[in-house]
Formats: C-alpha cells, sequence, structure tokens
C-alpha cells in the first residue's frame, strides 16, 4: 500500500511468487491518505488500517479527519507474535521472525518506521491462508537472543520475551478488591517475589499499589535469567458503573401516542420520579433520568431525556350543506387551520384552511375535514447573499462543509450561472457518499435553487455539483469571507473542503443564502365528514299520505286522508281530504247489541267492530 497525493495512491496484492497485483482502492473517504499505519486493532487476526489526510505534507488537517478503517475480515488463518525486548529495547525492534510450514518460510521484521512519516504495529503477523499447522517459528533478538517455538498454535496471539529461558504465563496476585471505589487501593504482587520486576506502569518493586482503574501486566526476571510475562488483571474503580435510558416511540410528538422508556444500570436503580420499574410508559410532559447505586456510598445519574407531547385539536365542526345541484359548493369550518380531503382515511389533503371550495358538485357526496397544529417550526437562512471579489468556476471538485444540528429540510440556495444551464447538486456524506441528488435548470444570472433536501443531524455534509454545464460563481480569497456561517441553531456552514487548512475558509463554493427550516411537529384531529346533499322538494312527514323518502326539504305540500267528523270516533285533526272512513258508535240507548254490524249473526266481525269502539260508553 502507498499513499499521497497527486496518484500516488496504490494498493497492491501479493501473488506468492516476488511479484504484486494492483486492485482498486478500497478506501472510500474522498481526500487522499497521506500518512497510514497498519496494526490489529482487535487482536482478531485481520489487519487494521489508520488513515491520515493530512494538509500540506504531514501538517494536520482540521478539515478532514483521521479514519480508522477496521478490517471485517474472513475464514483465513492467521499467527502474530508480541515481542518484548529486554536487554535490547523494550520494543524489540530489529528483531526477526522466520516462520516455517508447508509453504516454506515467511519472514517478518520489527521497524520502528515505514516510509515517510509512518510507524505500523509492532505485533508481527503472518496471513497463513487454508494452513492451519506451523511447522516452527524462530524469534532472533538485536541483542543475539533467538528462540525456537516449535508448532505454535494458529489463530493466536503469541508472548515472547527476549530472554535465555522463558516462564510460563501466571496470573497476579492481588489484596483487597479489583473493583475500587473512589480512594480506595489494592496492592498487586506475583508468585515469584524474589525475582526482578517491571510493571507495565513503570515501577520495578515486588508488589504495587493500585488506586486506578486499567490492565496491569508484570515481566519478572528470575536470578537464574528466565524471564515471565502474567496474565493481564483488570482494575475496576465503581464510578465506572454508567446508567442510559433508552426508547422505543419519539421524544417528542402528538398526545395519545405510545412512548415507552427503559433503564439500563449496573446494579439497583430508581427513575427521577422513584419508580422502580423496569420501563416507563410515558403519556405527558417530564424530565426522565434514572440514578444507579455505585457499588460505594454514592449514585451515578443517567442523562435527562424530554418527553413533551402537544396537544391534538378538537375535531371541526361542520354543518351539512343542501343544494340544489349541479352547483358549486363552499365549505366552512370553525378553524382556521384544517385540511379537507375527498375521501374517508386519505393522507393526501385537497385543500387546506377555514374554506374548501369543492368546485361543481353534481351528486350527494361526502367530503371530510381535520384539525391541524402545528409545533417547533422554526426557519433561518446562512451565507452570503451577494457576490464578493472572484469568478466563474465550473469546477466538480470543490463544495461546501456543513454541520447539521437538529433534523432539517434545506429549501432553497441561490446561485449565480454565467450562462443558461442544467447540473444535479448532490448531498454527500462525510465520507463522501451521496445521499440525495436533485436535479436543476439555471438562467443566466443569479436564481434560486428549489431543493426540499430532508437533512437528519449529522457533521461534515457536503453541498456539491454534478454532471454541470455552466459555470458557477465563487468568492476568492479576495473577498470578506466569515466562515463559519450559521443558520441559527440549525445548520452552520462550516468550510470548503480544499485539504490545505489556509485555503479551507478562503474561498466559498457555489450556493449561496441558504434556507433552511426545523422540521416541526404535527398533530391532527381525526376526520370529521361533511355531506353535500342534493335539494329534492317535497313531503318529509313520513305519516303524511304522500310522504316522499327522496325529499331532503319540505315544501308544504303534506297532506293527510281520513275521517274529518269530528263525532266520528277515528276523526284525526290532521286530516286534509275528507273520505268515507268515519266510524260512529253503533249501541241505541238502553242496550248494548252484540250484532254490531247488524249481519244477523254474532261473530269476529263484531268483535273487532267492538274493539275499535273500545272506551265508548253504552248509552242508557
Amino acid at each position: 500500500m502507498t499513499s499521497g497525493g497527486g496518484g500516488a495512491q496504490h494498493f497492491l496484492l501479493g501473488q506468492g511468487d516476488g511479484t504484486f497485483e494492483a486492485v482498486p482502492w478500497p478506501f472510500g473517504y474522498p481526500d487522499n491518505i497521506l500518512g497510514f499505519a497498519v496494526g490489529d486493532a482487535g487482536r482478531d487476526g485481520a489487519l487494521d488500517v489508520y488513515a491520515t489526510h493530512g494538509g500540506v505534507y504531514v501538517s494536520p488537517d482540521p478539515n478532514n479527519p483521521d479514519v480508522l478503517y477496521l478490517n471485517e475480515g474472513n475464514s483465513h488463518h492467521w499467527v502474530a507474535f508480541d515481542l518484548q525486548g529486554v536487554s535490547s529495547n523494550l520494543d524489540a525492534v530489529g528483531s526477526q521472525v522466520s516462520l516455517y510450514g508447508a509453504w516454506g518460510i515467511q519472514v517478518r521484521e520489527v521497524r520502528a518506521g515505514e516510509s515517510y512519516g509512518m510507524t505500523c504495529s509492532h505485533h508481527v503477523h503472518f496471513g497463513l491462508g487454508a494452513e492451519t499447522e506451523i511447522d516452527s517459528a524462530i524469534i532472533r533478538f538485536p541483542g543475539g537472543t533467538e528462540q525456537v517455538l516449535i508448532a505454535p498454535a494458529t489463530d493466536t496471539y503469541h508472548d515472547v520475551i527476549e530472554a535465555p529461558c522463558t516462564l510460563p504465563p501466571f496470573d497476579i496476585e492481588w489484596a483487597g478488591e479489583t473493583t475500587l471505589c473512589p480512594g480506595e487501593w489494592v496492592t498487586l504482587s506475583t508468585p515469584y517475589s524474589a525475582a526482578g520486576h517491571r510493571w507495565n506502569s513503570g515501577e520495578t518493586d515486588p508488589m504495587l499499589t493500585v488506586s486506578e482503574p486499567g490492565f496491569y501486566r508484570a515481566m519478572v526476571t528470575t536470578v537464574e535469567g528466565c524471564v515471565g510475562l502474567s496474565n493481564p488483571l483488570r482494575i475496576y474503580r465503581t464510578d465506572e458503573v454508567t446508567a442510559a435510558i433508552s426508547y422505543e416511540g419519539d421524544l417528542v410528538g402528538c398526545a395519545g401516542r405510545s412512548l415507552i422508556l427503559r433503564g439500563e444500570a449496573g446494579g439497583e436503580w430508581n427513575w427521577s420520579d422513584g419508580t422502580a420499574a423496569d420501563s416507563l410508559v410515558v403519556t405527558s410532559d417530564g424530565a426522565f433520568f434514572i440514578e444507579a447505586d455505585n457499588g460505594c456510598e454514592g449514585t451515578v445519574r443517567s442523562d435527562t431525556l424530554e418527553a413533551v407531547f402537544y396537544n391534538v385539536p378538537a375535531p371541526p365542526v361542520l354543518d351539512d350543506v343542501v343544494v340544489a345541484l349541479p352547483d358549486e359548493v363552499v365549505l366552512m369550518g370553525n378553524g382556521a387551520s384544517l385540511n379537507w380531503y375527498d375521501a374517508p382515511g386519505s393522507m393526501e389533503p385537497v385543500a387546506f384552511g377555514a374554506t374548501f371550495n369543492a368546485g361543481l358538485v353534481d351528486t350527494t357526496t361526502t367530503f371530510y375535514a381535520q384539525a391541524v397544529s402545528e409545533y417547533g417550526a422554526a426557519s433561518a437562512s446562512a451565507g452570503p447573499a451577494v457576490q464578493d471579489d472572484g469568478g466563474y468556476l465550473e469546477n466538480e471538485s470543490y463544495w461546501l462543509k456543513f454541520d447539521v444540528h437538529q433534523e432539517v429540510v434545506l429549501d432553497s440556495v441561490l446561485v449565480f450561472s454565467d450562462a443558461q444551464g442544467a447540473f444535479l447538486v448532490g448531498l454527500i456524506d462525510a465520507e463522501g457518499t451521496l445521499l440525495e441528488q436533485v436535479a436543476v435548470s439555471v438562467p443566466e444570472g443569479p436564481s434560486y435553487l428549489h431543493l426540499n433536501l430532508s437533512i437528519p443531524e449529522g457533521e461534515d455534509y457536503g453541498l456539491r455539483t454534478y454532471d454541470t454545464n455552466v459555470a458557477l460563481w465563487r468568492d476568492g480569497s479576495g473577498s470578506s469571507l466569515a466562515f463559519p456561517y450559521a443558520a441559527g441553531e440549525l445548520l452552520t456552514i462550516t468550510s470548503n473542503n480544499l485539504s490545505n487548512p489556509a485555503n479551507s475558509t478562503n474561498y466559498y463554493y457555489y450556493f449561496y443564502d441558504w434556507h433552511v427550516r426545523s422540521v416541526s411537529t404535527v398533530c391532527t384531529s381525526e376526520q370529521v365528514g361533511v355531506d353535500v346533499i342534493a335539494l329534492i322538494n317535497g313531503c318529509t312527514y313520513p305519516s303524511a299520505s304522500n310522504f316522499n323518502v327522496a325529499a331532503t326539504h319540505e315544501n308544504g305540500s303534506c297532506f293527510w286522508t281520513g275521517c274529518m267528523d269530528p263525532e266520528a270516533i277515528n276523526y284525526h285533526p290532521l286530516n286534509t281530504t275528507a273520505d268515507e272512513s268515519c266510524i260512529y258508535t253503533m249501541n241505541p240507548p238502553g242496550e248494548c247489541p252484540a250484532d254490531l254490524n247488524s249481519d244477523g249473526l254474532t261473530g269476529s266481525a263484531d268483535l273487532l267492530m267492538l274493539l275499535t269502539d273500545f272506551g265508548t260508553p253504552c248509552q242508557e
């Protein structure tokens, strides 16, 4: 692997015969790698790369931070050696390791530096491919000491100490607790009390008093000259106990939503309101944290989460409209912020506001409305709004970098073009990955580009051009630039992407007068239906003789047919048209004959007539 600018970056794959093949550059960050270090950061046998993106030569570049590329690994086998110098140098620089096996021999050296301004890991790493067995390894230290390991295990690290003989790894002994409260300490020792000691903290006494957390190891040297290295011992401190809250749902939103908080901490803990439950169901505004016992005489507290529940508006009050159809219909609600829909459950409003012009309606139709309340909306602008000293430039390699402090929408930016044309505006992340792009057309001169880009909270975004066929204005080093440019608390334009720190704030590329807004919370009521009813004149009284079930408007045409004689027992005052249905009492004075209908028979017909006349007293 080679690094540097101007086409000097190459990644070469060894072919096992002394030759190399160039493979595609695997590192995605857009800036040149001016230096790097290779090592096994995870001690998993997969070599990782720590890349530095310098400014000029080895100068640091604040606009392009260092990147650690972690190797995902594969199924191949490996072995590594961690050499410890004693009589030569502590890091065993200059040592050589020869590894023998079915492949022949591989040789590695421990080097203090690589090329220009680079230092890699001092661990000696061998890749074995599909091989699972090693014949032997010979370690030659710069002081002349040589050690031979027979059939060392694969897929692991081997600690090798510069000494004529070695002791097997041993455990550190301690008096006290390995988990310390603030102000406490523990004494460490080894089984080799008469041997010389060197602790990884630098002390050389046989016993080590420890009050700080961390990993501790000891190297011992016996009077015979044998050297041994202990297994690491970790010392904890109880104020390292952490407490945190996770949540399911949105911290900020409308009332009625589901928000569940879950506590995560070591030991026993309580919520800020004293509750000892594992989780809380939150339904109203509040600030929430947990406190956990730190194992000593104190507590550790989590960060505080703020929950906000905005009020949901009441459903609108709507009156049905009855009108002769077809006709132009205007519907009205009782609130200024209404969304109108043409179908139940629709998510696409057809109109907004207190009134809705439904246009020409030719049949009975139902429309729907819901009340809307918006919370937390904010807007701001950033960047120069006018041209300064500079010039037109057609170059897609330069762009502006910016940080987003909360989720925003970038509505528009201003550009100055030297001609009519078209291009793409791209939003990229810190690694240069294209997240979203918008196709735009511009006239000659100034124009606003309406982007409507939703951008989550994050750092080192970029706004750049692609496929441009016009030159756009950029302010140059002679202009009065004043980076950073802040859009309130929403967004900050930090610099351009030039790697030289001296130029990263001396040029302003292409996009002026940014207009951004926060993502607000919108709460809506349930949808309420309102009917537009066709006007049909007629009788609307169900008891009327001419009742019209389809009529929507009473026009006074109702009439009732029946007996109009007040002397009759079936007289009704609403009757407007007489018929022959009047019924009178039929008993002559002094008697109540059973043959009521005078047909010469007494039967059911007489009973029905009696029931009709029920309640009329017999005349005496």
